[in-house]
């Protein structure tokens, strides 16, 4: 056992020496351990802020920054077209790939057919944040938005709701879902994970084992199950179930969640969007998507929201000073044509929250609906004041995702 540390140690060094002289991304700039070992890199993941030392590492090294031995992080333009773009220089690691069955024939007109039911979920959570704010309690508004996004996600995917407004016991499957993305360690994460897909396999193939009563993602591929060669097999659509019950959730949430506390501590920039809101409709039954989405304001308002792994840290790229004129401030004037005039030199191609290329994500346009319904309806009913314990809310952590704590606002009806 004594001889076994000695060589050890010896290929400890050799590869320390490798990494900083004989490695191909040797060139790259980089603190020392960073560029030598993965410890530095490893320690800022367990400690969730990974992309606060990222960003701080690209204002010191400048656009393309060694993070690891293997890994380097770029904050350019041309990196997204570089590396998540359709050209095939560079080759994509396997962990970017999956099959593009779940690519609709149509998806516009899947859209359009499942605009009642997203305004029909934002009315039941109007519903039921009225219900609240009458009884003068602060609401966590993470928690009811992570219900209501949800409930739709369950509706698309499961063609069933999961009633989570409603006081459901299905609540206890989300919130062991989102307490899933705070572990880090292995074995909690294997028994979580088992129960999100047991939970999901029930009702998936439920649902493939009857016809659709009304559209949802299945009815645009349940026809090529088990028809062709390339078809997805039930297991993998359950395996892709699971996946959009979390992708297609958390980070719709995080959206709303994150645009109410900047709009809380920005009551100018609330006050233009309802302004723009209810100067256009005169009550939430006149919203549709097409509507929506020619809403200037409202639009903008969103968009602030191998041997070597080449990845870009979307925190650090949305926040690089070089790229973004006044980069940590809540200004969707940014994206008006009135702000030009000072931001006219922002890279705005930088900004690509839903990927770039071949795999951006399929939902994007669903996404971007989504959040114009609920954002929009629950601005036209309600005035939200952000609870003192909430001041700092916007400092989390980041392991698997963003980690939220409860989001306390106080509510008040608008006058309508």
């Amino acid at each position: 056992m004594r001889r076994v540390y000695p060589y050890r140690a010896l290929y400890i060094i050799y590869k320390v020496f490798y990494n900083l002289f004989l490695h191909p991304l040797q060139l790259y700039p980089g603190p020392l351990l960073a560029r030598s070992t993965n410890l530095v890199y490893n320690k800022h993941i367990a400690a969730g802020d990974v992309h606060i030392w990222i960003r701080q590492l690209h204002e010191k090294y400048g656009p393309f920054v060694r993070i690891a031995p293997d890994e380097i992080t770029c904050v350019d333009a041309q990196a997204w077209k570089d590396v998540y773009g359709f050209k095939r220089e560079m080759v994509k690691e396997e962990r970017f790939y999956g099959k593009d069955t779940m690519n609709p024939n149509a998806p516009g007109i899947a859209l359009h057919q499942q605009q009642l039911m997203i305004k029909t979920y934002a009315d039941m959570l109007c519903s039921k944040l009225s219900v609240l704010s009458a009884k003068g309690e602060k609401v966590d508004m993470v928690k009811w938005l992570n219900y209501t996004t949800f409930n739709i996600m369950a509706d698309m995917t499961f063609g069933e709701s999961m009633e989570l407004l409603d006081g459901s016991p299905n609540s206890n499957w989300v919130d062991m879902l989102f307490e899933l993305l705070q572990f880090v360690m292995r074995q909690h994460l294997k028994e979580r994970i088992s129960k999100h897909q047991q939970f999901t396999n029930e009702r998936i193939y439920k649902r493939l084992a009857r016809k659709a009563e009304k559209p949802d993602m299945w009815s645009f591929v349940e026809d090529k199950v088990g028809k062709k060669e390339d078809a997805l097999h039930k297991n993998e659509i359950a395996s892709t179930a699971a996946n959009f019950m979390v992708a297609g959730t958390e980070t719709t949430a995080t959206t709303l969640a994150g645009l109410l506390y900047l709009f809380s501590k920005n009551p100018d920039k609330k006050k233009r969007l309802q302004d723009e809101v209810c100067n256009t409709f005169s009550s939430t039954e006149e919203m549709t998507l097409q509507k929506l989405a020619r809403l200037p304001y409202l639009n903008a308002c969103i968009e602030i929201g191998t041997a070597a792994i080449v990845t870009i840290p979307q925190w650090a790229v949305y926040r690089n000073s070089v790229d973004f004129h006044r980069a940590d401030e809540f200004l969707p004037e940014r994206w008006m044509p009135e702000g030009q005039a000072e931001f006219g030199s922002d890279r705005k191609d930088v900004l690509q929250p839903f990927s770039y290329g071949p795999r951006n994500c399929l939902g994007k346009n669903f996404a971007y609906h989504e959040i114009r319904v609920l954002l929009t309806v629950m601005l036209f009913y309600f005035d939200f004041e952000l609870c003192s314990e909430s001041n700092g809310w916007v400092d989390q952590k980041i392991f698997t995702l963003w980690i939220k704590p409860p989001l306390w606002m106080k509510l008040k009806s608008r006058a309508i």
